[in-house]
């Protein structure tokens, strides 16, 4: 990643802070949902009356289509963890590096870009100027950035290549 996606990849996060961490929530209601259907026990058998002699169908009984059933419950509740432990571990560590941050800085970043207000209506909320609030908010999306995804994300730690001409070839110098 370079320097600046690091940057972007926070502020994603933070847009969507609210609506993952209510996903991250109805996931596990989801799961709890799925482990107690499948603790269920299956229907009776019941048998059904027809004219035609012998049973005449190659259907399922009652008690495979209940485990039928139960295997793709099962299947769903690992597809379900597998997505909330993708997204549950980067939401706590988004919350941990929040956090971290002074109040008044954790405040300026939720107000922008978890609440969404303006830089005006920041800047209002915070007593000072709009342009405060931007060079401040890029001070604290660097804080961010190097809480989350370590010194990498640093810019001082920013490899610069240099190409130079030589015979119509891109040459590293």
């Amino acid at each position: 990643m370079y320097y600046n996606d690091y940057k972007e990849t926070i502020k994603n996060y933070l847009r969507h802070r609210t609506e993952w961490t209510v996903y991250i929530e109805n996931l596990k209601q989801d799961i709890s949902d799925c482990e107690n259907t499948i603790h269920l026990n299956a229907a009776p058998k019941i048998p059904h009356l027809s004219f035609t002699p012998g049973s005449g169908s190659d259907s399922q009984t009652q008690q495979e289509k209940t485990v039928d059933d139960k295997n793709k419950i099962a299947l769903t509740i690992v597809q379900l963890r597998n997505t909330l432990n993708q997204l549950e571990p980067t939401m706590a560590k988004l919350d941990r590096s929040l956090a971290g941050l002074k109040k008044e800085d954790r405040d300026l970043i939720v107000w922008r870009w978890c609440d969404r207000h303006s830089w005006e209506e920041v800047a209002g909320f915070m007593n000072v100027t709009e342009r405060s609030c931007k060079r401040k908010n890029n001070i604290i999306l660097d804080q961010l950035a190097n809480m989350m995804f370590g010194p990498n994300s640093a810019p001082d730690n920013v490899d610069f290549v240099f190409y130079g001409v030589n015979s119509n070839k891109m040459v590293k110098q």
